[in-house]
């Protein structure tokens, strides 16, 4: 019970980094290449394509889902005997499905390339600004010969 705990956690990851690594992506480019690695049953593959044909969004909340059926089973079985190691357990899960859902919005989400000029751009422009204001200008000399501050 514990290994398909994290063996659905370790899917999940896959199936996101799937989406956005191109190394993952050469590593397992089909479902076929996650079951030949062992982090995906066959009868777990056949529903995951079942969805995919439903809707093309991604699918890696899904071992996460059966992750939590497991602890709930776990929990309704008393094979878990506190309602709080539940809810840890529940809300760790909970994260690792929201830092999966950040990794697949950082790479939607891309970057303009005028942002990145305009970022480089303003810093270029302190810094010369910066240099022309900070030079030390000689003052004439006074008459009783020294300079002041």
């Amino acid at each position: 019970m514990r290994r398909n705990i994290v063996r659905y956690a370790i899917l999940a990851y896959v199936i996101t980094l799937k989406h956005v690594s191109v190394r993952v992506k050469k590593r397992f480019p089909t479902l076929q290449h996650i079951v030949d690695a062992g982090i995906m049953m066959e009868s777990e593959k056949k529903i995951v394509e079942m969805m995919d044909s439903k809707s093309p969004m991604a699918k890696y909340w899904m071992p996460l889902v059966w992750a939590t059926n497991i602890i709930n089973r776990a929990r309704r079985d008393n094979l878990i005997m506190s309602d709080q190691l539940v809810q840890t357990l529940l809300f760790e899960l909970s994260e690792h499905r929201r830092k999966l859902g950040s990794i697949i919005s950082y790479d939607t989400v891309c970057v303009p390339l005028v942002y990145t000029q305009v970022v480089t751009l303003s810093v270029y422009s302190y810094f010369i600004a910066n240099l022309l204001g900070k030079q030390f200008i000689i003052p004439e000399k006074s008459p009783t010969g020294s300079i002041e501050f």
